[in-house]
């Protein structure tokens, strides 16, 4: 089951490459700028599905799996609570000492950090995965996502004011998180079934919702007073789509 573990981390990094590059290869004209545009709409709905349908609710079965013996909603809190916190931070402390641009790339390497961290979660979720049903469920969840979210990461990229070089190194870096987290599985095992571990995942799933939620949001922030109305509506129609979509992964996967 080892070989069959170190070729799925190679198919994982394979699937994120994929939806990765594209972005971040293309040469910026006025079509390809419009492109791009039109693809950071799409990003931001797939992070809004993802925070909400995936996220979120994985909190929420890691919370109900600590048998905690209470209805409190924790994975709802702290999911809005760090959304408040992100608000205060980047509108009152960022807003004041740093540029728009500035605050963009913030939350950028945010965004980097926390997609990151879960691809590793769920690396060393597969990694240590021990029924073939339930591996094979399991890989087909993160490819079915894999694609998508590193597209969406990469188009954030290239909107930031990052040298290309530094954009490739963070999409490369973000796409061997999941195969990283099978890698490392083996040492992972000993401290995932412990109830500590189950809480600082729930924890850091709901921060991490929070996190893309936020995120999904600039969208409409003077995002289309330039634009004709028909650029508006594919605009939204895409983040609708980009939503949808993985609102259906989540449903099926």
């Amino acid at each position: 089951m080892l070989l069959i573990k170190l070729f799925s981390a190679a198919v994982i990094f394979i699937f994120a490459l994929v939806g990765g590059l594209p972005p971040l290869i293309v040469s910026v004209n006025k079509k390809t700028k419009k492109f791009l545009v039109i693809s950071d709409c799409f990003a931001h709905g797939i992070f809004l599905g993802a925070g909400l349908t995936h996220l979120l609710v994985d909190s929420h079965r890691s919370f109900q799996a600590l048998e905690l013996n209470t209805v409190y909603p924790f994975a709802t809190v702290i999911c809005a609570a760090t959304i408040v916190l992100m608000l205060v931070f980047e509108q009152g402390i960022a807003g004041t000492l740093f540029s728009h641009q500035r605050q963009s790339d913030l939350r950028t390497y945010t965004l980097l950090l926390m997609l990151s961290f879960h691809s590793v979660i769920e690396g060393a979720s597969l990694g240590l995965e021990t029924h073939w049903a339930s591996f094979f469920s399991l890989l087909f969840a993160i490819l079915s996502h894999q694609s998508s979210a590193a597209f969406a990461l990469s188009v954030k990229l290239r909107a930031s004011s990052l040298k290309s070089k530094q954009q490739f190194t963070f999409m490369l870096l973000c796409a061997m998180a999941t195969p990283f987290g099978v890698l490392l599985a083996g040492y992972v095992q000993q401290i995932l079934h412990v109830d500590k571990a189950l809480l600082l995942e729930a924890i850091f799933d709901a921060i991490a919702a929070g996190t893309f939620i936020y995120i999904a949001f600039p969208i409409h922030k003077d995002s289309h007073v330039d634009d004709v109305a028909i650029l508006v509506v594919i605009k939204l129609l895409c983040f609708a789509i980009g939503f949808s979509f993985m609102a259906l992964l989540s449903r099926y996967a």
